[in-house]
């Protein structure tokens, strides 16, 4: 019955201290989809030798149960990684900012950010994920 607790013990452990773990999903160019990033999680396009990272998140959107005046706007920080540099870009949720940018022949896009704030139920950066598409430059 020990060896059992000590097992169950060491799993919950280990799947604890997992979690800070930065996660990379691949991304394929040519399937023209879009894919959902979590907050400190990476995305590595299969036919490049990058991967673009969400460092962080800072949401000033009008949080739903409130009343503002305009309807705010969430910033998020992306970081493209290849073996030769490091490239850090922001975009924004909304259309009044700059919602795409092209880097290196990459259009990247933003299409939306959740969940959305609400007033009752403060959120954490790591409860948001952000929808991208990545598509190559056509010349």
């Amino acid at each position: 019955m020990k060896k059992v607790l000590v097992i169950l013990v060491s799993i919950l452990l280990y799947s604890c201290s997992s979690g800070d773990i930065t996660r990379t999903v691949q991304y394929d160019l040519d399937l023209d989809k879009s894919v959902i990033l979590d907050y400190k999680k990476c995305l590595k396009i299969v036919e490049k030798e990058y991967e673009i990272c969400l460092e962080s998140i800072n949401d000033s959107r009008c949080p739903t149960s409130a009343v503002c005046v305009w309807e705010g706007d969430a910033a998020i920080e992306f970081n493209l990684k290849s073996n030769s540099e490091n490239l850090s870009f922001i975009l924004h949720s909304n259309d009044t900012f700059q919602q795409d940018t092209v880097i290196n022949g990459l259009i990247i896009k933003l299409l939306g950010i959740t969940p959305f704030p609400d007033l009752n139920n403060p959120l954490e950066q790591g409860d948001y994920s952000v929808e991208l598409s990545i598509s190559e430059l056509q010349e």
